[in-house]
């Protein structure tokens, strides 16, 4: 009986293998990049030149002294590789160098489009460009959100769009940074 028993006891163990260990990464993955980024900019502390502008009036600030993980959070987002989101974007290969993934219709996440755009020898991302919607009873709002790599640096990123309360106007945003 016990002879028996540790064939099955191992069979089941197999079986239950987590679904997230089984999951390959099927499409970009912006966070491996982002993460390598960050520790790069951390290091260098490169002037960050900062403009934000909510409704009309922009602001300008330069700095040396940025979180950069917390400063570049926001694209942590555009992660479509959690098995959630597993079969549920439209891959294509526009060209050579450039990719997109869409929604597909009937699902309801965050990231709706994504465009990544490569440099054709090294692979590095040149630019990704996304779009982010949340919408619900109480609350819309939608992020346009892109970054620019040159050699495979992060130089500049862009985030604007609007958030909305359902008894409200919509507020727009703009925020950009240029990495000098």
């Amino acid at each position: 009986m016990k002879k028996l028993l540790i064939p099955v006891l191992a069979l089941l163990a197999a079986c239950s293998q987590p679904q997230a260990e089984r999951q390959t990464e099927t499409y970009f993955d912006p966070n491996a990049f982002l993460s390598a980024q960050t520790a790069a900019l951390n290091a260098q502390k490169p002037l960050l030149s900062k403009t934000i502008a909510v409704g009309d009036q922009p602001e300008t600030h330069q700095t040396r002294e940025v979180d950069w993980a917390k400063e570049l959070q926001l694209f942590e987002q555009l992660n479509l590789n959690k098995p959630a989101f597993a079969g549920s974007y439209i891959v294509e290969e526009i060209s050579k160098t450039t990719t997109t993934y869409r929604l597909k219709s009937g699902e309801d996440l965050p990231v709706h489009y994504l465009e990544v755009i490569r440099d054709e020898k090294s692979s590095q991302p040149l630019k990704v460009k996304a779009t982010l919607r949340t919408k619900n009873y109480l609350y819309e709002s939608e992020r346009n959100l892109n970054f620019t790599c040159v050699n495979g640096r992060l130089v500049s990123y862009e985030i604007e769009g609007f958030q909305r309360l359902f008894f409200s106007d919509p507020d727009p945003f703009h925020i950009e940074g240029r990495i000098l």
